[in-house]
């Protein structure tokens, strides 16, 4: 049987699906083996060009992705695990911090999703395993996304 996915070229832990079909399947086995790495992602997307971009992305317990800004929107479905959300103004103040939580969560007064508006500097620090759904416009231009200095 043939492998679903095929590794982006310039990062091992970055994945696409191997063929364009008319429809993509995704079972929670298909993205089991994201877990072996500390970050990883699989990009339903054709690629970097796509005018959206969705992706199931993993991230192990202590990761902390480091404050940053965009030229667009975008949004988390957290689907198992707890993140801090931390959002900052453009001097680097801490303006507000919030744990999202999996959907799945028996309380249902917990916050399961985000959305982040454009120009909107943020971070996120993992409390615990975590897979999430992260989508935005593309195309992806790693020069687009800038990183705190402060």
């Amino acid at each position: 049987m043939k492998k679903k996915f095929i590794k982006e070229k310039n990062d091992k832990n970055v994945f696409y699906f191997r063929n364009e079909k008319l429809v993509n399947y995704l079972s929670k086995k298909d993205i089991a083996f994201l877990n072996k790495f500390n970050k990883s992602r699989i990009c339903t997307h054709a690629s970097k060009n796509s005018d959206l971009h969705e992706m199931f992305i993993f991230h192990k317990k202590g990761t902390l992705v480091k404050a940053h800004k965009h030229n667009v929107d975008e949004s988390f479905l957290l689907l198992k695990g707890k993140v801090e959300l931390i959002l900052y103004d453009e001097k680097g103040k801490k303006k507000k911090s919030k744990i999202i939580n999996s959907i799945f969560n028996k309380n249902n007064n917990l916050d399961f999703y985000f959305r982040i508006n454009k120009g909107t500097y943020h971070s996120q620090f993992f409390l615990e395993d975590t897979y999430f759904k992260e989508s935005t416009l593309g195309p992806f231009n790693k020069n687009k996304t800038k990183y705190a200095n402060w």
